[in-house]
């Protein structure tokens, strides 16, 4: 830490929303809130941040200037909700979330990505050119069939019918014409802002994430094989891109947006650099940031992951807050992290909704925690 204690410290927060508690924005006020109880005079900047998953349309939203709108479409239980989307005119953001978002009643079997091809279709239809589109927080496991489908698509069974809405529609799937949305898109630049590098298939594929989207072992057996099924009869065998990091994001809808010429992309990377983060960490003392859960998957190109490695390369030390410490992530893991200091902000052990409704409170008393800690150490260094 760069101790001066002539000059107040500068403390900049920059956190991701934590999934079913608190927007981005949320999180950061109730950090800061908490460290001004405690550090007075410390310098507090706050900067919402996003990886491609849940908040990245409000971040970029907010950061770009763009007005936001809703649209009745689809969701990933095939019920008609509004959703929420950005679009000036020229450049459309479309969050995955927003319309195949984790729920806990979810039918990891049926779960489509639908409502995400129908924001696309309206998008172009009214003269979008540029579609950014944020991977993450996904409750499909279907390869970016129902996308597909939405923009026209042709997948059909072995007799000629579409096949069943869902990763589990997949197991029929005999033919492929992608014809349609490559019409429809022509011309139409597209951008998919990947939470996690993973490939489509494997142990670290779209499959890590199966089990927190509700499949048992059996079905992610047959998710998984469904997964291969499309990719056999989808992709050029001249070119293919099931390996490529990112097709396995959102339940492999980065997958079926590679299938029509999308840009794959580090999600956090390209947050970071819509908002500016870099330039921000110019003069800053320290970086408070976090997230929901703090486990293996964060070094697989979630934020923090991102926001460490931006960080060490400008010297500036790192804190996180998390709703929860993952009991294997080891002392000198955090350290191979970059971490500094990483703290729970849970005050013992809670069911998922208290620690839900308590998120924003539970942040404001660990960062007052936190930064009456900094307060002691920075007055005596």
């Amino acid at each position: 830490m760069k101790a001066n204690p002539r000059a107040a410290l500068r403390i900049l927060v920059a956190c991701d929303a934590f999934k079913g508690s608190a927007s981005a924005s949320q999180v950061n006020q109730a950090i800061a809130l908490g460290l001004g109880s405690t550090l007075p005079d410390a310098v507090v900047c706050c900067l919402p941040l996003a990886d491609g998953g849940e908040g990245t349309l409000d971040v970029l939203a907010t950061a770009l200037g763009l007005p936001v709108r809703t649209s009745v479409v689809h969701h990933q239980d095939g019920e008609c909700r509004e959703a929420r989307w950005a679009c000036d005119g020229t450049l459309a953001l479309i969050e995955s979330a927003q319309v195949c978002g984790w729920q806990a009643t979810n039918d990891v079997m049926r779960a489509s990505s639908v409502g995400v091809g129908e924001l696309m279709k309206e998008a172009v239809e009214r003269g979008a050119q540029e579609l950014w589109i944020g991977l993450g927080g996904s409750s499909s496991v279907d390869g970016g069939v129902g996308m597909l489908q939405a923009l026209g698509a042709e997948l059909l069974d072995a007799q000629g019918r579409p096949i069943a809405p869902g990763g589990g529609g997949l197991a029929a799937l005999h033919r492929v014409d992608l014809a349609a949305p490559r019409r429809l898109l022509e011309g139409v630049e597209l951008r998919a802002l990947c939470d996690v590098r993973s490939p489509l298939l494997g142990a670290h594929g779209a499959r890590m994430f199966m089990a927190q989207k509700g499949a048992d072992p059996a079905q992610s057996d047959l998710l998984e094989e469904g997964l291969r099924r499309l990719a056999d009869r989808a992709e050029d065998p001249l070119a293919p891109s099931r390996g490529r990091a990112g097709t396995g994001a959102a339940g492999g809808l980065g997958f079926g947006l590679a299938l029509l010429g999308a840009e794959l992309v580090d999600g956090a990377h390209w947050v970071l650099d819509a908002v500016g983060f870099d330039a921000h960490l110019q003069d800053i003392d320290l970086v408070i940031t976090g997230e929901g859960r703090i486990d293996a998957q964060t070094s697989q190109g979630k934020l923090i992951d991102v926001v460490l490695s931006r960080a060490k390369a400008a010297g500036v030390p790192v804190f996180a807050l998390c709703g929860e410490l993952e009991s294997s992530v080891e002392t000198k893991s955090l350290e191979a992290m970059g971490l500094a200091a990483a703290f729970s902000i849970a005050p013992g052990p809670q069911s998922l909704e208290a620690a839900r409704q308590k998120t924003l409170e539970q942040l404001e008393r660990t960062a007052a925690a936190v930064g009456g800690v900094l307060n002691v150490s920075w007055c005596s260094s």
